[in-house]
């Protein structure tokens, strides 16, 4: 199926054949720590208590304390290897069907503007974020149903969050609440 001027959202011809067929991300600021989930850093536990060098200058303010390690224990699993946390043995089952990106970083000190960085690649609201590129570049299956959804923490639609809709690409379909017309 290809892509047309009468359904924008038709899945377009691709020059590599698709190796996955749907994204579910889990993006859920103020949750566990990657240090407690699956990026197991064994180093934090040698340097426990000490003081990062250069940290006042990565962080733009003057810290206290020292390094802290991860409370919780990790294995390997799957046929990769992949280290997961205590927290999660049933998830640490599935690690080779999963995909995990560690290689993302940014060098924003606060979480709202990392927030947008990680969400839409920039600190500027207006940019579309993964789902609408997704969306946009893969298309969809079914066209009653939205491309992707965004959420916030009560299911609510908010007007500042960062889910980067923009007019070249399809924005996100708020999820139903309570008070939805039904």
């Amino acid at each position: 199926m290809t892509g047309s001027i009468d359904n924008r959202l038709a899945p377009l011809a691709s020059h590599f054949a698709p190796r996955a067929k749907y994204l579910i991300q889990l993006f859920m600021p103020g949750g566990p720590s990657q240090v407690d989930t699956f990026d197991h850093k064994p180093l934090l536990k040698k340097h426990a208590g000490q003081r990062p060098q250069l940290v006042d200058r990565k962080s733009l303010r003057n810290t206290k304390g020292g390094l802290f390690p991860s409370p919780f224990g990790f294995k390997q699993y799957g046929e990769t290897g992949k280290w997961v946390s205590d927290l999660f043995p049933h998830v640490a089952q599935h690690v080779d069907e999963l995909c995990f990106i560690h290689s993302m970083h940014t060098n924003i000190p606060e979480h709202a503007g990392a927030i947008l960085m990680m969400n839409l690649g920039h600190l500027q609201q207006s940019r579309p974020s993964l789902g609408s590129w997704l969306v946009y570049g893969l298309g969809t299956e079914n066209q009653d149903l939205p491309g992707f959804v965004a959420m916030s923490p009560r299911a609510q639609p908010v007007a500042s969050s960062p889910t980067g809709a923009i007019r070249s690409c399809p924005a996100p379909t708020p999820a139903p609440t309570s008070t939805s017309p039904r």
